[in-house]
């Protein structure tokens, strides 16, 4: 699965246990919120008296519960997490990349690295709170990749630049809004009821 992969190409699994995850959780949250209670109920025709109205609080939550879990089986099952990683990572290319191209040596090796291009970038953590970024080049003699611009970059940048990657991530890809929103909305209507509970002690 890949950045680019379509709504349509997702399986019926997935789509189902998501849109099952998305409703529970409205279904819990306006429950909570708007403070219903439930006292009977009809099935064909009789009317059901609930006798511990607290039953369907518990109800709602056990079935919250269950869609929370196969939605996550089925997230773990199509890779999902690998795809989100991958297209995560081009973002943090790309902004490594422009950050270098502005930042890092002289004003004539930035000049040189625009024009061969930066092939891709490592990060990694130095020592302490120091990290590196270095753009790596292709180089002609060999054919082989090797590093070209470098710069120490402290733990903030560092953030920073991680942070600008989830954000434009989160911005510009259907990706966290068809597959992680729905864990947050499930994860908010378990606060939401937790707390509900508590306050009615």
């Amino acid at each position: 699965m890949s950045e680019e992969t379509k709504r349509d190409d997702q399986s019926t699994g997935l789509q189902k246990q998501r849109r099952a995850l998305m409703a529970s959780s409205v279904i819990v949250l306006f429950y909570h919120y708007a403070n219903l209670r439930i006292r009977n109920i009809s099935l064909l025709g009789a009317g059901i008296d609930i006798g511990n109205p607290r039953a369907v609080d518990l109800g709602l939550s056990v079935a919250l519960g269950y869609f929370l879990f196969r939605y996550h089986q089925y997230y773990r099952a199509e890779g999902v997490s690998r795809a989100i990683g991958e297209a995560y990572n081009r973002y943090l290319q790309a902004l490594g990349a422009r950050y270098l191209l502005k930042h890092a040596g002289a004003p004539e090796e930035r000049e040189a690295a625009r024009r061969k291009g930066v092939a891709s970038i490592t990060l990694c953590r130095e020592h302490g709170l120091s990290w590196r970024l270095a753009g790596m080049a292709l180089q002609a003699e060999s054919g082989k990749l090797a590093p070209y611009l470098q710069t120490n970059l402290s733990l903030p940048r560092v953030l920073m630049l991680k942070a600008r990657s989830a954000l434009r991530l989160s911005i510009e890809s259907h990706l966290v809004t068809d597959y992680w929103l729905p864990f947050l909305i499930a994860f908010l209507a378990s606060g939401v009821a937790c707390i509900t509970a508590l306050i009615a002690g």
